[in-house]
C-alpha cells in the first residue's frame, strides 16, 4: 500500500534566493501573523524580510516551522494529504502540529521559546554546500 509522507526539515530551509510567494499564499499566513503579533509582539513580515533571521536564533526556528506549516497548507490545497508526518530538528515541531498534538498557537509559542533559549547558548551552527 502506497503511503504519502510529509518530512519536515530543520534549519536551513530558507535562503535569500528562495521566494516567499508560495508560503504567503497559505491560508494560515495571516493567522500566524496575527498570533505572533498578539501573543509575542512579533511582526512576521519584518522577521521574514530580515536575512539575519534565516540562520540565527531566536527567529530562525520560528521561520522554519512557519515555512513547513504554510507549505503543508498549500500542498493540502492541492489535494495531498499525509499518511505519515516526520520531522528532523525543529521540523519535529511542524510534524507535531500536523499530527494534531498542538494547536497553531501552542506550536508557535513553543517554537519561539526554543529560539529564545537557543539564542542564549554559546556556539554556532555551521552550514555548508555540497555538489
Amino acid at each position: 500500500m502506497k503511503k504519502t509522507i510529509f518530512l519536515y526539515s530543520g534549519e536551513g530551509t530558507r535562503s535569500i534566493e528562495s521566494g516567499s510567494r508560495l508560503v504567503r499564499s497559505s491560508r494560515r499566513w495571516n493567522e500566524i501573523a496575527d498570533i505572533l503579533e498578539d501573543r509575542l509582539d512579533i511582526d512576521l513580515e519584518a522577521i521574514w524580510a530580515d536575512p539575519a533571521n534565516m540562520h540565527r536564533c531566536p527567529n530562525s526556528p520560528l521561520l522554519t516551522v512557519i515555512t513547513g506549516i504554510c507549505l503543508t497548507d498549500v500542498w493540502q490545497s492541492w489535494g495531498f494529504e499525509p499518511d505519515i508526518v516526520l520531522g528532523h530538528s525543529v521540523g519535529e515541531l511542524t510534524a507535531a502540529f500536523q499530527a494534531g498534538l498542538y494547536s497553531l498557537e501552542e506550536i508557535l509559542l513553543l517554537t519561539s521559546e526554543i529560539g529564545q533559549t537557543a539564542a542564549k547558548l554559546d556556539g554556532t551552527m555551521l552550514h555548508g554546500f555540497a555538489t
